[in-house]
């Protein structure tokens, strides 16, 4: 699996595909990993597609997919290649990661997944939206949502840690 780090090898790799070949591009960057500390790579790789969506023409077809992965920096090109490759990453969007890893069974990193999204919704209903409001009564409001989702997220953490996988 080629990886692009460059428009000239974008550029190359164009020039040898047929120039009707669907484009497509991934709708999320995916993650190679947790912690990646943020080295991109554009990962172009062959999909099925249909042709001539929504008429008594569609058919499948091949199409060139675009998409990003998010991997550590310094790996070699073979590593970054075989990370690129792989169609099992999920998105790094913790909603969407969640709804990939539970749409798989993977009840554990799910769960984990929403615990992260619920901790998000806690900081900005407390911090965040907050701080543009002068009612003390919308603040305390907010104020208690953020302490609910926080304590949602709690809940989430523990019962991922009680699912078989």
């Amino acid at each position: 699996m080629p990886t692009l780090g460059r428009v000239g090898d974008l550029a190359l790799l164009l020039s040898r595909l047929p120039q009707h070949m669907p484009l497509v591009l991934d709708a999320h960057v995916r993650a190679a990993e947790d912690g990646a500390d943020g080295a991109y790579t554009v990962t172009p790789r062959l999909v099925d597609v249909v042709l001539d969506g929504g008429t008594d023409s569609a058919r499948a077809g091949v199409g060139l997919q675009l998409g990003m992965v998010l991997m550590r920096a310094g790996l070699d090109e073979g590593a970054q290649a075989d990370l690129a490759g792989r169609r099992d990453l999920p998105p790094r969007n913790a909603f969407e990661r969640a709804r990939h890893l539970i749409d798989r069974g993977h009840l554990r990193q799910g769960l984990t997944a929403l615990a992260e999204v619920q901790e998000y919704i806690s900081v900005l209903l407390d911090w965040e939206t907050a701080r543009w409001l002068e009612n003390g009564d919308l603040t305390d409001s907010l104020g208690i949502e953020a302490l609910r989702a926080g304590h949602t997220a709690d809940r989430l953490h523990a019962l991922a840690g009680q699912m078989p996988r």
